[in-house]
């Protein structure tokens, strides 16, 4: 034991040597706590160089190096249950009305490995074991019939049965041993050194790759999972180079080419494509000169589509000078100009026209900024004013006071709007975050909390130039959460310049009661400069104890800003306790449906909601709104009751005598119920690059009038596909068109 802790210590200290010592001490219980919790050798291989490569970079939270191996088994443990919740989830269609998909091939052939397995045992079993077991077991013939078929007694049958069934649990056992032998990492160096060469990669450590390059070539094409999020549900898969164009690693990338990586991969996105998403510009001038191709697409877009999305101009020039086309379009037909105009990029779009560009043939977005609720009346403030009476107006009625003047900040006519307006239509409508208050969003992995949040941070930064603060225990290397934060979105340049990270230690409350007192001073500074702050707090801050009560205490709002509050927490269903003014549960049914963003606009909830600080008409609408959906997602469970087209009338070819009012009623509910879901999903920021698609901002007022005109019948004729993924109801209006 004093010898594990001197190891640890060492590689505390930096001693990468100690580490590998470490490795190799542990990669076989590694593999076998691993393969116990997930039964494949290659998935176990897979999470035990993902731990070590985890417990490396969080060493430094190990108070006692004695505690090591307990300490790094819950770390195996941790990566097991991410790869887990990371398989794909079976998609249960029947509610739909939609035939069940077909097997999954590679499960279908694991089965047929399986039951070719076991039949080879039981062929080698002693004739009198084997018929009484393959009857019994494998036909399904009760006991009492295998005894009379075989004109033996049942106690004899139940013998021999029991006497093959551990004929066959040996044989099995060594089986299964001997296929986790063959995986077993103490087999050869190999195990140890991946883990050194992951280790060298996330540290940049281009003499350790180097030599490990030179003992094993092919580790130039291994490819790992690179968590830069500890919440993303789907980790960036990649081979080296792309860690290096991503990280904009120069030397490193240089090392890679030189040893043999492609500048341009035969499959999937370019290293260009990476460097140019991560704003690398010294790796996309390395690319350039190493003749990468510049028109080369991904996602149907070219590398100048990617720089004009993250207004890139340094890109972007570097780019055409490298000979880019300028007017290549995407598959949607739009060139680079029709995306800065999309993004709103005025200046980046008159570069384009000067360099020869089309114009656009539609105007350029521009942000949707918070309009003022104050007065243009001014009125003495400040000391001056003090041992004087002032008038309603503000004037003072007995001679002259020396303060300050300003403007009204509020109005009673004009009230500060109590909604921090997301630019999400099924927040903004079903659970509006409340300005100046603590609010939060309800998920687990996988259903898109890790985009939906930026997105909100991104729509605030751009619309409102707001200030993110975000508080989190740290799980990563601050530098790569950093990073993922800037190019998870297209708009991710814009975000990262309005964020500051406060980092607590991971597992220590007194750390994390100081991480929110920290992030709340910075956030309360950034107020007191007139921005609108958004403070964003991870689950495990959240969670300390006296957190959330220092939060709600400290509620800090004025009429020109606020600190809005956000907490990334486990809210229990039917939660009483008032601790938020708003809470954002997220779905996974949706997520799995490809309803983005995935989140419940019956079980969300606001306060807001059920006083009177927001206008009646918006209460009505959604209150309308979130019966009919309610209703909607009861008959939808039954897939007969889902009914397409449009909805039967009195004296249309579609009424019928026999159709009955209440058969009426349901047809009206599932068409307006269905259309109205769908007309709460939209386009993203963060998966234009994707889809093509320019992610959509809509303002309150607009999803209010979309919502109120779909519960008016006006659209039931409108097919249904129409209404997804749009932002606007006139957006839904155009896109049917094209149907």
């Amino acid at each position: 034991m004093m010898e594990l802790v001197e190891l640890v210590r060492s590689a505390q200290a930096g001693d990468r040597d100690a580490f590998g010592v470490i490795v190799l001490r542990f990669q076989d219980v590694a593999y076998a706590g691993a393969i116990s919790w997930l039964g494949e050798a290659e998935d176990a291989r897979d999470v035990a160089q993902d731990a070590f490569v985890d417990a490396w970079e969080s060493l430094g939270q190990l108070r006692e190096p004695a505690a090591f191996p307990g300490w790094f088994r819950r770390i195996v443990r941790k990566h097991a249950d991410r790869h887990k919740r990371r398989q794909r989830p079976m998609v249960e269609l029947n509610d739909w009305g939609v035939a069940a998909a077909q097997p999954d091939a590679l499960e279908v052939v694991e089965k047929e490995e399986l039951r070719r397995a076991v039949q080879a045992v039981v062929v080698q079993l002693p004739d009198h074991q084997r018929l009484p077991l393959t009857l019994f077991h494998l036909d399904g013939v009760p006991q009492d019939e295998v005894a009379a078929f075989l004109d033996l007694p049942v106690s004899t049958v139940k013998k021999r049965i029991f006497d093959a069934r551990k004929v066959l649990e040996r044989r099995m056992s060594r089986m299964a041993k001997q296929h986790i032998e063959s995986a077993r990492p103490s087999k050869d160096d190999g195990f140890a050194r991946r883990v050194d060469y992951f280790i060298a990669l996330r540290e940049g450590d281009v003499a350790a790759i180097t030599r490990l390059l030179d003992a094993e070539p092919s580790l130039l094409s291994l490819r790992k999972s690179y968590e830069f999020s500890g919440d993303e549900a789907i980790p960036r898969r990649m081979d080296a180079a792309t860690w290096a164009a991503t990280t904009g690693h120069v030397e490193l990338l240089e090392l890679l080419i030189d040893r043999g990586a492609p500048v341009d991969p035969p499959e999937g996105e370019s290293l260009l494509h990476h460097a140019i998403v991560s704003g690398a510009h010294q790796a996309i001038r390395l690319l350039i000169d190493r003749g990468a191709d510049v028109g080369r697409p991904a996602g149907n877009q070219t590398p100048l589509h990617r720089a004009v999305m993250r207004d890139d101009r340094v890109a972007v020039d570097l780019l055409l000078a490298a000979g880019a086309k300028i007017d290549d379009v995407d598959h949607r037909g739009r060139n680079a100009a029709d995306w800065a105009a999309l993004k709103g990029r005025q200046a980046l779009l008159d570069h384009l026209i000067a360099k020869g560009a089309r114009k656009p043939e539609f105007p350029v977005r521009t942000p949707r900024l918070r309009p003022l609720s104050g007065s243009d009346r001014k009125v003495p403030v400040g000391d001056g004013i003090l041992g004087h009476v002032l008038d309603a107006e503000g004037r003072p009625q007995k001679g002259d006071s020396s303060g300050d003047s300003r403007l009204i900040p509020a109005s009673v006519d004009r009230p500060v709007p109590p909604i921090l307006e997301t630019g999400l239509k099924v927040v903004d409508l079903f659970c509006p975050v409340r300005r100046g208050g603590v609010n939060a969003i309800s998920a687990g992995t996988g259903v898109g909390t890790a985009v939906v949040v930026p997105q909100i941070a991104r729509n605030l930064a751009a619309e409102f130039d707001a200030r993110i603060v975000f508080v989190a225990a740290q799980t990563l290397d601050p530098e790569l959460l950093f990073r993922e934060w800037k190019t998870m979105l297209t708009d991710g340049r814009l975000l990262g310049e309005h964020t500051a990270y406060v980092l607590a230690k991971l597992g220590d409350q007194d750390s994390y009661r100081e991480a929110a007192e920290t992030g709340f001073a910075a956030a309360d500074a950034f107020r007191s400069a007139g921005h609108e702050v958004l403070l964003l707090v991870d689950s495990r801050v959240a969670a300390a104890p006296g957190v959330g009560r220092f939060l709600r205490s400290n509620v800090s709002t004025t009429p020109e800003s606020a600190v809005t509050t956000l907490c990334l927490a486990s809210v229990p269903y039917g939660d009483a306790s008032g601790a938020f003014d708003t809470v954002i549960r997220m779905d996974g049914n949706r997520s799995r449906d490809g309803l983005y963003p995935a989140i419940n606009p019956v079980q969300s909830t606001s306060q807001l909601l059920l006083g009177d600080l927001i206008e009646e008409g918006h209460r009505r609408e959604i209150a309308d709104a979130r019966e009919l959906l309610r209703r909607y997602y009861e008959h939808a469970q039954e897939p007969q009751k889902v009914i397409e087209g449009p909805v039967p009338r009195s004296g249309s070819l579609w009424h019928t005598d026999a159709a009955t009012e209440d058969e009426e009623e349901t047809w009206r509910l599932m068409i307006r119920g269905r259309r109205l879901d769908l007309f709460l999903t939209q386009p993203f920021h963060g998966t234009e690059m994707f889809t093509g698609e320019p992610g959509e901002v809509v303002p309150l007022s607009a999803a209010i009038d979309g919502c109120r005109r779909i519960l008016s019948g006006e659209f039931d004729d409108l097919p249904e596909e129409a209404f997804r993924m749009v932002g606007s109801i006139e957006q839904a209006v155009e896109k049917a068109k094209r149907l």
